[in-house]
């Protein structure tokens, strides 16, 4: 199932015009995201490979993947983005198929009827409804099941090594503001800290430490968004141990300093 709250879920409008100018190739967004085009049609570059996209597509979006749109059609580009946190997928497997697709590069899809559950939610959102976070669990949880059947995914059995790094990263997301170390977490699931640093490559296309950098950038991000704390205390409450280091680590990153990060909006 997917379970979302008003903490691991969003959704916000957005729109490019041709003449809009477009923002760095970034590296790093802090969710994961269903972006629905609602008008117009673009070219999205998604890890190197270039997709056209139009209305009613559907693209599946992980936090480590580079993307920029290249082009915008003349009538302009409208777009719908759902964010959602690691924790909102509370079935692993919806979780695993999001990852073969973004991986595999089968994250952009095509689908009348999924993306009338997408917009669903939309409407829920636009009248304001009290049960809109049920309703988008619920439509959600079908979009996911329908995907995996129109795109012939088929769960298996996770094994006891996937098991043990997802648990593993949600330790992480959990706790990544208090310090962690590849050697604590080794210890911590029992293998050795290149076994683990392999395994968690294989498994997430992103090296261990990158993957805690990107969830203390994350972190940084929803105080950035949420609060008007100083950077010195968003780089410490975020876990870096200075300003400087923080600023380093934002900018490679995301291609932006964190003042200017929350313009960035693909």
């Amino acid at each position: 199932m997917i379970i979302v709250h008003n903490g691991n879920f969003s959704l916000r409008f957005l729109k490019k015009e041709p003449t809009s100018p477009f923002v760095p190739k970034s590296a790093f967004y802090g969710d994961f995201r269903i972006c629905l085009v609602l008008e117009g049609e673009a070219v999205w570059e998604i890890e190197e490979k270039a997709h056209r996209i139009r209305k009613e597509d559907m693209i599946l979006l992980a936090p480590h993947q580079k993307r920029q749109l290249l082009s915008v059609g003349e009538g302009g580009l409208r777009l719908c983005v759902f964010k959602l946190s690691r924790n909102a997928f509370s079935a692993i497997h919806h979780f695993l198929f999001f990852l073969e697709c973004v991986n595999n590069q089968k994250s952009v899809i095509h689908s009348e009827i999924l993306s009338d559950l997408l917009r669903e939610i939309l409407l829920e959102w636009e009248e304001e409804s009290p049960l809109r976070y049920e309703m988008a669990s619920a439509k959600l949880t079908e979009f996911f099941i329908k995907a995996e059947r129109l795109l012939n995914y088929r769960s298996r059995p996770m094994k006891k090594e996937q098991r043990a790094l997802l648990d593993l990263m949600d330790y992480i997301d959990e706790n990544v503001t208090r310090g962690i170390s590849l050697r604590g977490a080794a210890e911590r699931i029992g293998l050795s800290e290149s076994t683990l640093s392999r395994r968690f490559f294989a498994f997430n296309g992103i090296t261990f430490q990158q993957y805690v950098t990107e969830k203390k950038i994350q972190h940084a991000i929803s105080l950035l968004e949420s609060s008007s704390m100083k950077m010195i205390d968003i780089a410490l409450e975020s876990g870096f141990e200075s300003v400087s280091g923080f600023y380093d680590a934002f900018k490679r990153k995301t291609g932006s300093t964190p003042n200017r990060f929350c313009k960035m909006d693909l």
